[in-house]
């Protein structure tokens, strides 16, 4: 499973992959959040209809089947 690899890598094979790497966003101090590097609310419906396009998000492990997954996903990341 590549989520334990990433818990290996980052040196914390007890850890969900997630929580590493949130772990290693915190103690570079990046930001958590999609507003802290500028995105606004209202640019989300573009990101959304423009990733729909993308062939990355079309072949996602996850089902990715419309833009109102889209943007369940951006507004938890913002």
């Amino acid at each position: 499973m590549h989520s334990v690899k990433i818990s290996e890598i980052l040196g914390q094979p007890d850890v969900e992959a997630a929580d590493a790497v949130l772990d290693l966003i915190r103690a570079l101090d990046l930001p958590e959040k999609m507003r802290e590097v500028g995105i606004r609310r209202e640019h989300l419906g573009k990101i959304a209809n423009d990733a729909m396009g993308n062939l990355l998000v079309r072949n996602n492990c996850r089902p990715i089947t419309s833009v109102d997954d889209v943007m369940e996903i951006l507004e938890m990341a913002f």
